[in-house]
């Protein structure tokens, strides 16, 4: 799912109101209730808001979901923590980290990267990030990122069909080309045998095997 520049704002300013509030206020609970409509029923796909320094300020019930934990436990973690089970920020090597790549150019990024769930099985998702920037500046960005996982199953299973196409195709060439020498020698070993005295057993029995094993 895209989530354009006017999404990600709309992101940006419920979370402002949401982090702001004062408890009573009507105009926190309305914009507290559009927020939470926002992050988990109009994005289906698992949603973190992060921080400049990589800790988690929000995520939305279905990224939760996935890793398992409560949003007192994963509020204040780095996003690696949870998402990777890594120790440091994602780097060029492993997987580019986008957060780090929105944060330097304050323009959206898409990437692909491998996320463990709660059971640690490996999720291939494709990952949209948007920062978000407000009056005093930069706040952090929004991380979405979509299960792909069946596409990449499904795209190997195709890639892994048509090699064994592939190799079919050649076999059938390669039988073919065999076939045609074969011939000629089941033809004229069976000739020869014809003409084979039979008391010449053993020429008898060498020509056997030559038909035998063609």
């Amino acid at each position: 799912r895209a989530m354009d520049y006017q999404t990600s704002r709309l992101f940006l300013n419920m979370y402002r109101i949401y982090d702001d509030h004062k408890e009573g206020d009507q105009r926190f609970l309305q914009a507290n209730s559009i927020y939470k409509i926002v992050m988990n029923d109009l994005v289906n796909e698992d949603v973190l808001v992060i921080a400049p320094n990589h800790q988690i300020m929000d995520a939305n019930d279905a990224l939760l979901k996935k890793v398992g934990l409560r949003r007192e436990e994963i509020i204040g973690r780095n996003c690696y923590e949870v998402t990777h089970r890594y120790g440091c920020p994602c780097s060029e090597e492993n997987c580019p980290c986008p957060l780090k790549e929105t944060l330097a150019t304050l323009k959206p990024f898409s990437t692909t990267h491998i996320h463990l769930d709660k059971d640690n099985s490996e999720r291939h998702v494709s990952i949209s990030c948007y920062p978000l920037t407000g009056p005093d500046g930069l706040i952090g960005a929004v991380e979405i990122s979509k299960d792909i996982t069946r596409d990449i199953l499904m795209q190997r299973s195709l890639m892994q069909q048509e090699k064994l196409a592939s190799i079919g195709r050649l076999s059938a060439g390669v039988a073919h080309e065999i076939n045609n020498p074969l011939g000629s020698v089941l033809l004229y070993a069976d000739i020869l045998r014809k003409e084979t005295p039979t008391d010449n057993a053993q020429q008898r029995e060498d020509l056997d095997m030559i038909l035998r094993e063609a």
